[in-house]
């Protein structure tokens, strides 16, 4: 998947360059990516290898009823428990 069309799954709201990883976030998920083998075309690609729902009191919610901000910090957490395992 082209760097492009990893952006369709929403915008990217964190990142590891070191470990290759990206968070992006759309309307119930975080999702995470690792860069993988560059296409013949030369392009970078990307696959999706995780995702993970937000969930308070029980309920789930949308990523859109809180702020960037927010969200921003819940996808770095994520990257860092991910560093912290390997």
């Amino acid at each position: 998947m082209t760097l492009n069309e990893m952006l369709e799954y929403g915008p990217i709201v964190a990142h590891d360059e070191e470990l290759g990883l990206y968070v992006t976030v759309n309307g119930s998920y975080l999702n995470l990516w690792r860069t993988a083998l560059v296409s013949r075309s030369g392009e970078q690609e990307f696959e999706n290898i995780d995702c993970r729902s937000r969930y308070f009191e029980g309920k789930r919610t949308t990523w859109l009823q809180h702020s960037v901000l927010q969200v921003q910090q819940w996808a770095e957490e994520w990257l860092e428990e991910i560093r912290n395992k390997s």
